[in-house]
């Protein structure tokens, strides 16, 4: 157990000097070493997620489970960071039918795609490298979407979002198009040390708006030096006024009439836009092996109100240990 008051520390401290004097090798063992995001060149490590989602608008209740597979490689390291691949090998979606139209093509296109990433020294993925693949991988499933889908209006929406995804380039996709994987990076080589808490203010990946931003808390809320297990406690809170504007322009690409136009933005400025996400990323050897994520967003009208819930599970292990 850490103790960080300090009128503790004053009377504990002379006493842990000497200690120390006496045992400086023991004394060391205990101290708290993050290990690097360091996997060997050739690993293949299972990323299987399953995200829970259910939406209460106005009374009405509507969910969808989400379940996918993906294979990441470490082709090689560099200097900077590592070249990795990342595969989404199978997905399956239960839920309403209006939805599920709008996941075959966010999460289907790249089904059986290798995707070729480069990544910082922590992971976090910087650029896609072959998003031109990427891209006409989406172009094609937006294109095959039959439009007699249970849902025509939101198959139209979902091409449109498409187009806007297709739009960005090669280092924002490495943040729309990869899942899970920039949030289990948050997990390695964090530099974050015990009893710290670390906050800042990060800009959120979308296709819509370059505004959206989030604040971000990150702290160690259970580590084990002689294993170098860690657990992080993350906290992310987006910010409302951004949120408002982000909806607002979801609403005029929707290209509504003049009249109701008028009557969104109207309304939008006084809604009241929330978001706040709680997870707890478990790492081993310097690689996340588990993300656990809760997120709870709400959108408030007068006399109205719309909550969306996440429960999410992502876990990750070693599929292949390299023979060389």
């Amino acid at each position: 157990m850490r103790f960080s008051s300090r009128r503790f520390s004053r009377f504990v401290l002379p006493m842990a000097l000497m200690a120390a004097t006496l045992a400086p090798c023991a004394a060391a063992a205990d101290e708290w070493v993050e290990p690097k995001f360091d996997p060997p060149v050739g690993s293949k490590w299972v990323i299987e997620r399953e995200l829970n989602v259910e939406k209460n608008a106005g009374g009405t209740m509507v969910g969808h489970t989400l379940r996918e597979t993906a294979l990441l490689t470490i082709e090689a390291k560099t200097a900077d960071g590592f070249v990795v691949t990342y595969t989404r090998q199978g997905s399956t979606y239960d839920g309403d039918a209006g939805s599920a139209a709008e996941q075959r093509i966010a999460f289907q296109a790249l089904q059986g795609l290798v995707v070729r990433i480069d990544t910082d020294l922590s992971g976090k993925p910087l650029r896609i490298e072959n998003y031109a693949d990427v891209k006409a991988a989406l172009k094609r499933a937006i294109d095959s979407e039959p439009i007699n889908t249970a849902n025509p209006e939101a198959i139209a929406k979902s091409r449109e979002l498409a187009q806007h995804m297709i739009d960005v380039d090669d280092k924002r996709a490495a943040e729309l198009y990869l899942d899970e994987l920039p949030t289990l990076a948050m997990g390695q080589s964090t530099g974050v040390k015990p009893d710290e808490i670390r906050k800042e203010t990060r800009p959120v990946a979308n296709a819509l708006s370059d505004s959206l931003t989030k604040t971000v808390m990150l702290s160690i809320v259970d580590d084990d030096p002689a294993t170098g297990k860690v657990r992080y406690l993350m906290t992310e809170t987006y910010d409302p006024d951004a949120m408002k504007a982000l909806v607002s322009q979801a609403a005029r690409e929707a290209n509504p009439t003049a009249v109701n136009a008028a009557l969104v933005e109207t309304a939008i400025k006084s809604a009241v836009v929330s978001a706040v996400v709680r997870a707890q990323l478990t790492v081993e050897g310097g690689v996340t092996r588990e993300l656990r994520k809760q997120s709870v967003t709400s959108f408030r009208l007068p006399g109205t109100i719309s909550v969306t819930s996440e429960d999410e599970l992502v876990t990750v292990t070693q599929a292949e240990v390299p023979t060389n």
